[in-house]
């Protein structure tokens, strides 16, 4: 994959902030396990970023999650819970987590929208400001597909 954060270079500088060029290619593995018991998963992994600027030898983004508690309200309505955590050697092992409670509307295959709430604290994830710390509530509409 390929990630980079320099579309608004021109912005920043006009804030008179200095822009960073960050981007990284990359090749993740990740697995996940599902637990019906639960009606939720475990998921974890690494991400190698073969080529990274700015910080040219840190290489490694480890990620781990759990999504559980999908508890049926309605035929139709069920609340669930996930954490996920990442750590990146960019800034030290330092970490991003996201913490998040919601809705999943439908049934069966077609369990395709969620209503969620997140609280993301730690590393900012926008390559701008990867070494900011942040703390963000977030409201938001998800279609799994």
């Amino acid at each position: 994959g390929h990630y980079s954060a320099h579309l608004a270079d021109d912005g920043i500088e006009i804030l008179q902030l200095h822009s960073i060029n960050y981007a990284k290619d990359y090749v993740p593995l990740l697995c996940a396990y599902r637990f019906p018991e639960v009606g939720g998963l475990v998921y974890g992994g690494m991400r190698f970023d073969y080529y990274s600027i700015p910080e040219t030898s840190s290489h490694w983004v480890a990620q781990a999650g759990v999504e559980a508690g999908n508890i049926s309200l309605t035929s139709w309505l069920r609340a669930y819970a996930a954490i996920d955590l990442r750590f990146k050697s960019e800034v030290a092992w330092a970490s991003t987590q996201s913490y998040q409670v919601g809705l999943k509307i439908g049934t069966g295959p077609w369990q395709v929208v969620r209503l969620a709430f997140t609280i993301r604290t730690g590393i900012d994830d926008r390559g701008q400001f990867y070494k900011n710390r942040v703390t963000w509530n977030l409201l938001g509409a998800y279609l799994d597909v």
